[in-house]
């Protein structure tokens, strides 16, 4: 496991809020209704629902009613793993 501290407020439908921090369970495979850490062209990690198109496309959704969807051609984007756990500091 690892840890991140959010950056952003692409996950606040899910609860997850800037400045928190998750825990990460390493994990490379895609889960249905799991919240993911993906690493995108190897540069920026980035937590999104997830969703294969097709075999080639996966589609990263956020948690967040006023942002849109992403497509990502599948060799661009690793997942690291899946958020177990989460801690707010007031």
């Amino acid at each position: 496991c690892f840890a991140l501290k959010v950056q952003g407020n692409s996950m606040i439908d899910a609860g997850i809020n800037d400045g928190d921090w998750v825990i990460i369970e390493k994990n490379n495979k895609i889960i249905k209704s799991k919240v993911l850490a993906i690493l995108i062209d190897s540069q920026e990690v980035t937590l999104k629902y997830a969703k294969l198109v097709d075999k080639n496309l996966v589609q990263l959704i956020p948690a967040n009613k006023n942002l849109k969807p992403k497509s990502y051609h599948f060799e661009r984007i690793e997942v690291q793993g899946i958020v177990i756990g989460q801690i707010r500091v007031l």
